[in-house]
């Protein structure tokens, strides 16, 4: 099928991949990859200030796995230049010519979750968010603070107070231009949301003024919101093994509903 640009107001800036269909309550229909097809990912889904998002990059690929998937980053996605996706056993392969960018396979994503964690909570953590200061991700698509909240997703999390589990969370409010054809949060937003609020939990471990990147990372959405959902994104530390880096994070409705559930696996790639 020909490339179409992703219906939102922003549609300009969006992806530009082959004809989706239609999708259901929870993740996207598994599409049909049955040769390469091109994309390219623009600069406005930016994480660091010259490659893609991670959750973002991860979240597209997850549609060519049916249910949950676990997508590994092999080396920072382009921006803004074409990019092959190519079926691979069940997922899919992205690659920049013969450079491996990312592998996205079947897993299994548990929904065991903390306790949840209210409106007025998450709103309290946010103002206490680690400031990240000046760094390569402070025009991150998914955690800047200085980008407008119609053109990125500006979430960061901050300890919950009184907690014991190290829970971390930020209050979400859905922005208008996420939109997939069936009207609810396309899945690569779902995954860009659960993406940094990961790396803001593990703070007080020291990783944060650190070079750390999404190294991996797996999830399974139950259901998208919509378009001005007040939502809830949670997340805790897990252990560390040298470089490596363990967090988990979740997607709730502001009812407490679990919209989507994510593990991550985090690389300090060398000091800030």
């Amino acid at each position: 099928m020909g490339p179409f640009w992703h219906r939102a107001r922003l549609a300009q800036e969006h992806w530009m991949y082959p004809m989706r269909p239609s999708l259901s309550k929870g993740s996207a229909r598994v599409l049909d990859l049955s040769m390469t097809d091109t994309i390219t990912i623009a600069h406005r889904f930016r994480g660091p200030s010259t490659s893609a998002n991670g959750g973002y990059v991860s979240g597209y690929l997850s549609r060519f796995v049916d249910g949950a998937a676990e997508v590994t980053l092999r080396a920072p996605p382009s921006l803004d230049r074409p990019l092959h996706v190519s079926p691979v056993d069940g997922g899919a392969e992205l690659r920049d010519g013969a450079t491996l960018l990312a592998q996205a396979v079947p897993t299994v994503v548990e929904e065991d979750v903390p306790d949840g964690i209210t409106w007025a909570q998450a709103e309290a953590a946010r103002a206490d968010a680690y400031d990240f200061g000046n760094s390569d991700f402070n025009e991150c698509f998914t955690c800047s603070r200085n980008r407008d909240p119609q053109d990125a997703l500006c979430l960061w999390a901050g300890p919950v107070a009184g907690r014991s589990d190290r829970m971390h969370a930020t209050p979400w409010v859905v922005q208008d231009t996420l939109e997939d054809l069936d009207g609810a949060v396309a899945p690569e937003f779902v995954w860009a949301a659960l993406d940094c609020p990961g790396v803001h939990a593990l703070a007080p471990t020291g990783v944060v003024g650190q070079y750390t990147l999404l190294g991996r990372m797996a999830c399974r959405i139950f259901e998208r919101p919509r378009r001005g959902d007040r939502c809830i994104v949670a997340s805790w530390p897990g252990a560390s093994e040298g470089r490596k880096h363990f967090a988990q994070t979740a997607l709730f409705s502001e009812e407490g509903v679990l919209l989507a559930k994510a593990r991550q696996t985090w690389i300090t790639v060398q000091d800030a």
